[in-house]
């Protein structure tokens, strides 16, 4: 991240060097997807998503944070989160796996991105074919960028199934 690389670069070269994801990890220890299907557990590949959650995680730090969620009522499942300056941080409790120099300088380059990218959306407007158009390969929705449908996908992916899957805009207008 400090070298400028986004989430799905990351994302694609932790995938690359078949470094094992946390869904899949979980998956493998059985706390999540209880599925047999061997199939279902390769697709448990870094995602963006979880380099961004990574990345803006203190816990990297060796910190604990507590109180993030609360019940709504007494006896109910039902949770909400809570505000961060209400979460209860707990530092030093387990050894970091970065300094916080480093952490500082890695939120700082994902706030200048955030507000980039917060710019491009507002300038972006929804296409009448979103969530019509999806992935031959993976069946996930479409997405529209550079004048390209792709899948979302294939921006961390590096199997040719979802590199493939590519329509120009015009050519369906």
């Amino acid at each position: 991240a400090l070298e400028g690389k986004g989430y799905s670069e990351i994302a694609r070269i932790l995938n690359r060097q078949e470094i094992e994801s946390p869904a899949r990890r979980l998956w493998r220890l059985g706390i999540r997807g209880h599925t047999k299907d061997t199939k279902q557990a390769e697709a448990l590949r870094w995602r963006s998503e979880a380099v961004a959650q990574i990345l803006q995680n203190e816990v990297v730090l060796g910190n604990v944070i507590n109180h993030r969620v609360e019940r709504k009522t007494i006896g109910k499942s039902s949770l909400k989160k809570v505000c961060k300056e209400d979460n209860i941080i707990v530092e030093n409790m387990h050894e970091p796996i970065i300094d916080k120099n480093t952490f500082e300088q890695v939120q700082s380059l994902i706030g200048k991105k955030k507000v980039n990218n917060l710019n491009k959306k507002k300038q972006q407007m929804v296409h009448p074919l979103s969530g019509i158009m999806k992935c031959s390969y993976c069946g996930k929705n479409l997405i529209l960028e550079k004048g390209w449908y792709r899948c979302r996908h294939s921006r961390y992916a590096d199997d040719k199934g979802h590199r493939k899957v590519k329509i120009e805009e015009r050519e369906i207008l």
